[in-house]
């Protein structure tokens, strides 16, 4: 018997290195990629006619926009919409307006809430205003949800939403931080 003289074993090394580990294996079946999911969890709050609903991919619409226009009711509005994109949420009544100094009192607007119904609400200040802040309470006076950005535009709750489980005759505050001039509130829900 013969054996294979050094070259042929070079070349059936080397068709094998070439090959890599040639397999008879049937080919994997193609992998779908996955989808994104909004990961949303419900939170009790400190109010019995109240939950929150977390979404922290809600918070995106907010991390990326950048109030152009000096109009706030525009400007609140462009925010909403954005938002609401993300959301399916939708305007709920007529926007709140008014003009407030960093040294005023915070102005409060009254609105119905209705049960089985999750709300935000956004705002945007006059380019004079450096820092607004918007909270959402229930009528015993229970903050149930406020703005965490330091900027003109805010959102209360950036990543969430307040869901009565009652009617209830709630609130909007508003608060200047820094600044003074017109304001605009718009309350969006589901």
């Amino acid at each position: 018997m013969r054996t294979p003289s050094r070259l042929v074993l070079a070349a059936r090394a080397a068709l094998f290195a070439a090959c890599g580990a040639c397999t008879t294996r049937p080919p994997a079946a193609p992998v779908a990629p996955p989808k994104p999911v909004e990961a949303t969890s419900v939170e009790k709050t400190a109010s019995s006619k109240v939950t929150l609903k977390l979404n922290p991919a809600w918070a995106t619409c907010h991390s990326g926009f950048v109030p152009a226009g000096e109009q706030p009711a525009a400007v609140a509005s462009a925010l909403a919409l954005t938002c609401g994109a993300v959301t399916h949420f939708h305007k709920v009544g007529e926007a709140f307006a008014g003009s407030q100094a960093a040294a005023a009192a915070p102005q409060a607007y009254r609105w119905s809430a209705k049960a089985g119904h999750c709300y935000r609400a956004y705002g945007a200040g006059a380019p004079s205003i450096k820092t607004m802040d918007v909270f959402i309470k229930d009528s015993a006076g229970i903050v149930l949800g406020q703005s965490a950005s330091d900027d003109r535009a805010p959102v209360a709750l950036d990543a969430g939403a307040v869901c009565f489980k009652e009617d209830d005759d709630a609130t909007v505050v508003v608060s200047i931080g820094d600044g003074s001039g017109a304001y605009a509130v718009e309350l969006w829900g589901d």
